[in-house]
C-alpha cells in the first residue's frame, strides 16, 4: 500500500510545492488598505507587526472584503465519511478502510507534519463577507511566511505574503460561487489544479468538492477530488515500478462512475481539513 502515499501527501496540495494553486493572474498590486490580519477586519494596523521571536517582522494584513485561514490540519476521513464526488447521493471514500494506517504514518503526525514543515501554506479565502446576503466566492491560494518564524504560524496572528494568484483587487484567481447557510456551512466545486507532487502532477477527473463551515474565526470540513485508475497506473509504470501492480491493483479501490458506464474508474480521495485565520500581503 505504499505506493498510494505520494498521493495521499499530495492532497496536503504538496507542502513543499503548489504551484498549480497560483492561477493565471499575477498582477503586481493589490488595492486596500493594510490591517491587521484576520483578512478583513477593517482595523488599521501599526505597522509593528509580530515579530513572534523570526529574522523579520510579521507583515501587515491587506484590508480586504475577505477571511482568509491557513490550512493548519489535515488527515484522511474513516469509512463513512466522506463527499458526494459522483453526484450520487452517497458519501465517496475509497481509502477510509485504511485511514488510520495512512493517518498515522510518519511518527503518527502524518500530513498536519508534512503541513507544518512545509515552505508554502494552503489559504481558503472567503471573498465577499461584509455583505448582508449569503453569497460568497471561495478560492484556494498559497503563500509564504512573512516573518520567516513558524512557532506563529497556526496562531492567526500570522501574515502569508503571495506572489501569484490573486488579482489587482486581491480575490483568488482559482475559486468558484458558494451560498453559505445560517451556520456557515456551503459546498463548493473547484476546477482547475491537479495534484502537485512537485515533480509530476497528476490530473484529476473531478472537481475538488468542499463541504465545510465557516466562519471569521474558522473554517473546517471536508474536500475530495478523484483520480482515474488509468492515471494512477501510468504513473506507476512511467516510474519504473510496474512490479507493484503484482501486489497492488488501484482497480481494487476505484469507487467512482464519472461517465455513468456502470464501471467505477476512479478513486476517491477525501480529506478532513481545519484551517485557522491569517491574514495576506503581497512580497
Amino acid at each position: 500500500m505504499r505506493y498510494t502515499l505520494p498521493l495521499i501527501a499530495a492532497l496536503a496540495f504538496s507542502c513543499e510545492e503548489r504551484g498549480s494553486l497560483t492561477g493565471d493572474d499575477d498582477s503586481d498590486t493589490v488595492t486596500g488598505d493594510d490591517t491587521d490580519g484576520g483578512g478583513g477586519s477593517g482595523d488599521e494596523d501599526t505597522g509593528g507587526g509580530d515579530t513572534g521571536g523570526g529574522t523579520q517582522p510579521n507583515a501587515p494584513a491587506l484590508d480586504l472584503d475577505a477571511w482568509h485561514h491557513v490550512l493548519s490540519d489535515a488527515r484522511l476521513l474513516p469509512s463513512g465519511q466522506g463527499v458526494d464526488i459522483d453526484g450520487d447521493g452517497t458519501p465517496d471514500n475509497a481509502l477510509g478502510g485504511i485511514a488510520g494506517q495512512l493517518n498515522g504514518l510518519g511518527g503518527g503526525g502524518g500530513i498536519t507534519d508534512a503541513i507544518a514543515g512545509g515552505d508554502t501554506f494552503v489559504i481558503f479565502q472567503t471573498w465577499g463577507v461584509r455583505d448582508a446576503d449569503t453569497a460568497v466566492r471561495v478560492g484556494l491560494i498559497q503563500g509564504e511566511d512573512s516573518d520567516t518564524n513558524p512557532d506563529d504560524n497556526f496562531t492567526t496572528k500570522e501574515t502569508y505574503l503571495v506572489a501569484d494568484g490573486i488579482g489587482s483587487d486581491g480575490q483568488a484567481s482559482l475559486g468558484t460561487d458558494a451560498t453559505l447557510d445560517a451556520s456557515g456551512a456551503y459546498r463548493a466545486e473547484i476546477e482547475g489544479f491537479p495534484l502537485d507532487l512537485g515533480f509530476i502532477q497528476i490530473p484529476v477527473s473531478s472537481p475538488w468538492v468542499i463541504e465545510a463551515t465557516v466562519t471569521e474565526g474558522k473554517h473546517e470540513g471536508r474536500i475530495g477530488t478523484a483520480i482515474a485508475v488509468q492515471e494512477i497506473i501510468d504513473l506507476i509504470n512511467d516510474n519504473g515500478l510496474g512490479f507493484v501492480l503484482a501486489f497492488f491493483d488501484p482497480r481494487d479501490f476505484a469507487d467512482v462512475d464519472l461517465d455513468d458506464d456502470g464501471t467505477d474508474e476512479s478513486i476517491s480521495l477525501v480529506l478532513g481539513f481545519e484551517a485557522v485565520p491569517c491574514g495576506i500581503n503581497r512580497p
